[in-house]
């Protein structure tokens, strides 16, 4: 009787522990939503994308400067960035 016994309790804890594997197996390689290979490219991703938004705030605050320069001093802007002058004014450039 008692061969029985841990022969189905083996077998029980066969049946659920393969059940349970296979299970696991299934949810993280196989199915596509949760599978780690989706999970690390995701991942990657997201790294990807907070260093480029890094970059673009970066070049916002660049560009808030340049702003703030062109509507403080429109004229001074306008000579130094595209070397415009008044007529009969001569320009030399130095750098």
């Amino acid at each position: 009787m008692k061969a029985k016994k841990a022969a189905s309790k083996v077998s029980f804890i066969n049946r659920y522990t393969c059940t349970a594997l296979l299970f696991a197996i299934w949810i993280s390689c196989i199915d596509g939503q949760y599978s780690w290979v989706k999970q690390y490219n995701l991942t990657k991703q997201l790294n990807m994308m907070e260093a480029e938004k890094e970059d673009v705030l970066v070049k916002l605050a660049e560009a808030k400067l340049e702003y703030e320069e062109l509507t403080n001093n429109k004229e001074k802007y306008a000579r130094e960035k595209y070397f415009l002058s008044k007529p009969g004014e001569e320009v030399f450039i130095i750098e």
